[in-house]
Parts: C-alpha cells; structure tokens; sequence
C-alpha cells in the first residue's frame, strides 16, 4: 500500500511541475517591454540555463551532448527518496529542453542577458563590463529561484515536517526580496549595484556551474548565522582557462564581501588548490544545474571513492527542505570537516 501511495504521490508532484512551468508568468513582466510568449507558451519560453552556442558548445561531446541534473527525477522533490547515479544525472542535446526552465518571455530572456551571449565573451575592460556581471549574477540567481517557488508550492508533497515546510517558505520569502532588487536594478539600468570579483585559473574546466548560495560558512570554518543575502556564482571554461565570477549586491550582507574577499586573496597569493577545493564543495552541494562533459564525469566517477562522495554530496542538500534544516543532519561535518576526495577542476586523465 505504502508503495503505492508514494508511486501516486510521484505522479501528482510530475503533474504539478508541469503545470506549474505552464502557468509561469515572466518573472520581470512588463518591465521596460511588453511581455511577448510564443505559440506553445503564451507566457513565457524555454529559456537556457547556460547558453547552447556560447557555453555549451564548448564542453559537449561530439554528437553535442553534455550531462545534466535531470530535476524531473523524485530525488529532487520527495526527503526520502535517495536516487542513484543513473537516476540523478542524464546526458541531452545542447538544445534540449530539459536544459531550459520557462521563467522569462521572449523580450525579456533576450534583453536580460544580451550582454552575455551571442558569443560576447566577459571583457574586464570593455564598456558593458558592469552590465555583463549584473546579467551573469542575474543568471545564478533567477534559475535557483524559479527551482525554490516550484519546490515550495502547497501541492508538492515532499515528506517533510510541516515546520520545516513553514521554515522552508520563509525562505522563499527572502528570495523573493532578491527578485525585487534584480528587478528594480534591471528597470533603472543600474549595473553598479552588483560587486564582482573575476579570477582566471590557467587550466580548462570540463564543466558549466551558474549556482546562488549564501554564504554560511566560511574557509576559515567559520559560521557566519544567518544570512540575508546569496553569493552568485560562475564557472565556466573559455579556451585553455577557466573564469570564475563571483558577484554580491553592494549593499548586502557583510558576510557577502567577506567571503569574495577571502576567496580573491586566495587567488592572489597563487593558493589555486584551496579555491578549488572550497568551489567544488560548492558546486557538489548546491547547484542543480551545473553541466559538465560527458568523457570527462566518467573520468571522474571511475574511481569508486570519488563516485561515492559524488552521490553523497549531490542528494544530501537535495533531501533537505532548506537552508535551516542542513544544520539539523551535520551539514558542517560534510561541508567543512570531511576530507574531499573530488576536485571538479582536475582532468582525472
């Protein structure tokens, strides 16, 4: 009977997801243009998480595939459910939509990160320099968010306690206050509100994360309480090296700063391997949609130790409800204390 309920339960939650992404208006709706949907959507269009020409390109195979978190999977939604590898992560075409999340309309998804794509790589130096950062904080933020409301609609039966569901929508709250400053910068072309830090590693990376998280923790171990603000995070390969853009809002928390100025220092003093290690707990934890070469996850996963941690790391932020629940199951143990045995950044040849 029991089995039979979850199965139900499952259908349901797929069900919802669908039409939730249906009904989806365009998040920045009538600001500065008129919303435009298209034929299949009449509010919003499939937009890429990470651009198929300018970004995915340049980690897929040959036949243009790459791997990706498949989020349909109940891992995602239900705290029991564990999932394993095969489950978690499935290989699509560039152009698929499972890449893709409905959230934007099709002005809005052009103008919004028109500065980020068409093959305009990030230039430090260049006029839209300022701009190009607000878009690429823009883009870790507004996919996480889009994930989070999903996640916490009344319908969506997750098997969590109805406190830490209440705690969990507390949360959504404190992203929807987010959303607004995204907004009302966005309406006043105010790029200068977002604070950005780059950093080049002279190696290629073999994976795309665009990720939002808020910095609890520090390098140092230190926990910083709570926080009201997100870090937006990105990691991408460009020819033979690998950008790391790590962005805040100007008037956020200090622990924002603090922890971009922590990381920065690392890269000045050449200390590459702590950068390294502390981004790729952060990509194993937090990002649902970080995409990465197939040859190379394979790579990756041979060893049985680094596959192990692989799948310990990916479902355990999954099965929690939020932020205020990761303390009650020992986030700090994992994050912190256990010993990494996966650096996202080698090759593993």
């Amino acid at each position: 009977m029991s089995k039979k309920r979850t199965g139900n339960s499952k259908h349901k939650n797929m069900e919802v997801l669908r039409r939730l992404e249906k009904q989806q208006a365009c998040l920045f709706k009538d600001i500065k243009h008129t919303c435009d949907g298209n034929k299949k959507n009449k509010l919003t269009i499939g937009s890429h998480i990470i651009s198929e020409k300018d970004y995915l390109s340049r980690i897929a195979s040959k036949d243009d595939k790459v791997l990706v978190f498949n989020i349909r999977h109940e891992s995602y939604y239900e705290k029991e459910e564990r999932g394993k590898l095969e489950d978690l992560l499935a290989p699509v075409h560039i152009s698929n939509t499972a890449n893709t999340r409905n959230i934007l309309c099709g002005k809005h998804d052009k103008s919004l990160f028109d500065k980020i794509e068409n093959g305009i790589k990030l230039d430090e130096n260049g006029a839209n320099y300022k701009q190009q950062c607000f878009q690429f904080a823009l883009r870790a933020f507004i996919f996480d968010y889009i994930h989070e409301k999903n996640v916490n609609d009344k319908e969506i039966k997750t098997g969590h306690s109805e406190l830490a569901n209440n705690r969990a929508s507390i949360g959504l709250l404190r992203s929807e206050k987010i959303l607004k400053k995204f907004q009302e910068a966005y309406l006043n072309s105010n790029w200068d509100c977002i604070e950005t830090k780059v950093i080049t590693l002279d190696k290629r990376a073999n994976f795309i994360s665009c990720l939002s998280f808020f910095p609890m923790t520090y390098l140092k171990f230190r926990y910083s309480g709570h926080v009201g603000d997100k870090i937006y995070l990105n990691i991408f390969p460009e020819n033979n090296q690998t950008k790391i853009v790590i962005s805040y809002f100007v008037n956020s928390s200090k622990h924002c700063k603090r922890l971009s100025d922590i990381i920065y220092s690392l890269y000045l003093k050449k200390n590459f391997k702590k950068i390294e290690e502390f981004l790729t707990r952060c990509v194993l934890l937090y990002d649902l949609k970080v995409t990465y070469n197939i040859d190379y996850f394979n790579r990756l996963i041979h060893d049985e130790t680094r596959k192990m941690q692989f799948i310990k790391f990916s479902l355990y932020i999954r099965k929690a409800r939020n932020f205020s629940d990761i303390y009650n199951k020992n986030f700090l143990r994992i994050f912190v204390f256990e010993k990494l045995r996966i650096n996202l950044f080698d090759d593993y040849l």
